[in-house]
């Protein structure tokens, strides 16, 4: 996809030794969010939530986590 970094190995082979994804993330993380409200809106459904939170284990220990609850 254009405009993003290339494969990690390829930055350490560069010698990169520090990698920040936090943008990157946030963008994810509204992209999913547009995802499940245009579902909502079009389908009333929500079933892309539903797969992104699978496994749903994984996905309460991040919560957990991002809480600080996780120990």
């Amino acid at each position: 996809m254009k405009g993003l970094p290339p494969p990690v190995r390829e930055l350490q082979d560069l010698g990169v030794a520090r990698l920040s994804l936090g943008s990157g993330l946030m963008k994810a993380t509204l992209a999913l969010s547009k995802k499940v409200a245009d579902e909502l809106l079009e389908k009333g459904t929500y079933n892309v939530l539903v797969d992104s939170l699978s496994p749903l284990p994984d996905a309460v220990l991040a919560y957990k986590m991002a809480i600080g609850t996780y120990k």
